[in-house]
This record gives C-alpha cells, sequence and structure tokens, in this order.
C-alpha cells in the first residue's frame, strides 16, 4: 500500500526532501504533431541527384527547460520528464531559485509546493547546499497501473549541510547519514502545458497500489 510521502518526512529533516502530497488534476492534450517542408529547386542549380527535404520537428508542450525528449504525452516522455524534475530538484539544492517547481506540478503536489518554500526560504536567506541530496539509481514505469506512474529509486540520501553565501554551516545535517533504499512513486499528468506532477508518494514497501 503507498503511503503519501511518508518517506519523504526522514528527507525533510535532514537532506531536505519534503514530505506531503495528495490529490489530483489533470488535462489532456494531443501528443505534438511533426512536419516536413521540401524547398522549391533552384533555378540556377543543377537538379539534385536524390530527393532532398528539410525537416523540422515541432517541439511539445513543456515548462522552460524541459528537454524535447520528455514533450510528448507517451511512456518514454513521461519517465525523461520524471528524470528530469530528479535533476532539477537536486539542483536547485545547490543553486537555489524560486518559480521552476510550480512550472513543473499541479498544486495538488503538496511536495513540489513546499519545495518551492524551501527554494523561497534558501533565496531569502542566501543558503545553498553543497551538493544535491540524494542520488537517483532507476526510474520507470509501475505496471499495471492506470494512468502514468513513475517509480524513482533512491539507493542512498548524501548527508547534506545547509550552507550560507560563504560556505560557513548554518544547519548541521545529522539526521540522514546512511538513509538508503528510498522508492518514491510520481503520478504525473499530461496536460495542455505538458506533463506535470500530480502527486509523489513513498513505497516503502514496494507495493504496487496507486488506488
Amino acid at each position: 500500500m503507498l503511503k503519501v510521502c511518508a518517506g519523504l518526512a526522514l528527507v525533510l529533516a535532514g537532506a531536505g526532501g519534503l514530505s506531503g502530497c495528495g490529490g489530483d488534476a489533470a488535462g489532456t492534450s494531443q501528443p505534438p504533431s511533426t512536419s516536413a517542408t521540401s524547398p522549391p529547386p533552384s533555378s540556377t542549380s543543377a537538379p539534385p541527384s536524390s530527393a532532398s527535404a528539410s525537416s523540422s520537428a515541432t517541439l511539445g508542450p513543456g515548462a522552460p527547460g524541459v528537454p524535447a525528449n520528455a514533450r510528448a504525452n507517451t511512456e518514454a516522455a513521461a519517465i525523461a520528464f520524471v528524470k528530469y524534475y530528479e535533476k532539477v530538484s537536486g539542483d536547485l539544492r545547490v543553486h537555489p531559485k524560486t518559480g521552476v517547481f510550480p512550472t513543473m506540478s499541479l498544486p495538488s503536489c503538496k511536495t513540489c509546493v513546499q519545495l518551492e518554500d524551501l527554494m523561497k526560504k534558501m533565496v531569502r536567506k542566501g543558503h545553498h547546499y553543497p551538493h544535491p541530496p540524494s542520488r537517483v539509481t532507476k526510474v520507470e514505469r509501475l505496471l499495471p497501473t492506470e494512468g502514468m506512474w513513475i517509480w524513482v529509486w533512491w539507493d542512498q540520501v548524501i548527508p547534506t549541510d545547509t550552507l550560507d553565501a560563504s560556505n560557513n554551516v548554518v544547519e548541521a545535517d545529522n539526521g540522514s547519514e546512511g538513509t538508503k533504499n528510498l522508492a518514491f512513486v510520481y503520478d504525473v499528468k499530461w496536460t495542455a502545458g505538458g506533463w506535470k506532477i500530480a502527486t509523489i508518494k513513498s513505497d516503502d514497501s514496494k507495493a504496487v497500489d496507486p488506488k
């Protein structure tokens, strides 16, 4: 049975993760299309020996910075989006910036809201982490499930002190050392603005029961 962000409370106390998610919100959109155009032959040059065309792929919807491979309504793109979200989440602890998490999530994701609150606090105080607080080793879709549930495995939570602008320790991390093997399930929804995180739930038992 999935527990709503139960494991994240430990990370909040130590390495900066956050607890609490719930609710669903979804939108629907058709996958992006691709188009190709062929320029007319030049009247001043010899005809080409073979047909040629310049093709341009239409970039699908998504938040600023989301890579092209995470901008389609496909399972592979959903997995790529969650990988990107995890990377951004870690990078923002090292270089705090506000306004990023809301572009990649729905209001139902309480963890995402709390992460944005953390960014506001870190920016206001001039704090940062020396490195990302966790290491992700596996990301895949949970099957069989309805919707798009992406399983994320952290094999290690890395102890992470909070530093000030001069790299002095302002908050020591004494709670996450030795913590490992945490699993989370991301419920992602395809919307008119691309993939969004709807909820994040801990999966301490490794059971697949998103309902």
